[in-house]
Parts: C-alpha cells; structure tokens; sequence
C-alpha cells in the first residue's frame, strides 16, 4: 500500500456531478430570490 491517496475515476466524477447540482441549486435559489424581488 502506498501512503498516499488517489481518488479513482468515479470519485472524480462524482465529486464534479455534487459540485455542478448544488450551483444549479444555488442559481435557482438565487433566480427565485430574485423574482420574487422585482414582484413587489
């Protein structure tokens, strides 16, 4: 065994997939915050 860590393919993608959802998340949060600004 080698001391040091390397993350397999798939856990690269996995962290690239969780990191993409919650910006999605976030801008829609950000658009939904926004819109509900300019209603008033």
């Amino acid at each position: 065994m080698i001391g040091q860590y390397t993350p397999s393919r798939l856990q690269i993608n996995e962290l690239l997939f969780t990191t993409t959802a919650t910006t999605n998340i976030l801008n829609e949060t950000y658009d939904i915050i926004t819109l509900s600004q300019l209603k008033r």
